[in-house]
């Protein structure tokens, strides 16, 4: 069978990947609102469903699509078929793993579980935190004291750039060797508590 994608909401990665499946040849129904994707006819092709970032809510026994008004999670499940991926991000796998044990022939992708997607992911929200700082703020990041809340991947990313631009970083950890490997790269630590 021939392979499409159909993007539900999103952001500026979403858009990414559209134009990237296009340029590839792929057919791609990208939907911004919910009620055209509910009287939508799609063809019947092996498809790549992507939801968006932080894709799924809880809500009583199921799931809704955060971002996509609520729309329950069940409204795409009816429409899968055999052979293919859905691709959400969540932070846990929880959702994953029910799924895949209820749908054993579909694919269920978690890219929050995906090194590769964490880390470039983190280097553009920590870059996109810095715009938005300067542009919020009168002063310079050289010399200035910048407090960084948490040391996993965006927070280890943005204060090295904090740090790069002569910021005086402290940056907050749980882990002992957080603080360790912080006060080793010359910035103040302490315990996130």
């Amino acid at each position: 069978r021939a392979m499409r994608f159909v993007i539900l909401d999103g952001d500026e990665r979403h858009e990414a990947l559209a134009r990237h499946a296009r340029e590839r040849g792929y057919t791609v129904f990208h939907f911004r609102q919910q009620e055209r994707f509910e009287s939508a006819s799609l063809p019947e092709e092996k498809t790549v469903w992507a939801l968006p970032i932080l894709s799924l809510t809880r809500s009583g026994e199921g799931w809704n699509i955060r971002g996509f008004r609520d729309f329950p999670l069940t409204g795409l499940l009816i429409r899968l078929r055999e052979g293919d991926m859905v691709v959400y991000a969540d932070l846990t796998d929880e959702p994953g793993k029910v799924l895949a044990a209820a749908y054993p022939r579909i694919r269920f992708i978690n890219l929050l579980s995906r090194e590769h997607f964490v880390s470039e992911n983190a280097i553009l929200t920590a870059e996109g935190a810095l715009c938005l700082a300067a542009g919020e703020s009168r002063i310079a990041f050289r010399g200035s004291r910048c407090l960084v809340i948490g040391y996993g991947h965006i927070g280890k990313i943005l204060s090295g750039y904090l740090q790069t631009l002569g910021a005086q970083v402290t940056a907050s950890a749980r882990k002992e060797k957080d603080l360790a490997t912080i006060r080793i790269r010359g910035m103040n630590a302490v315990h996130t508590y």
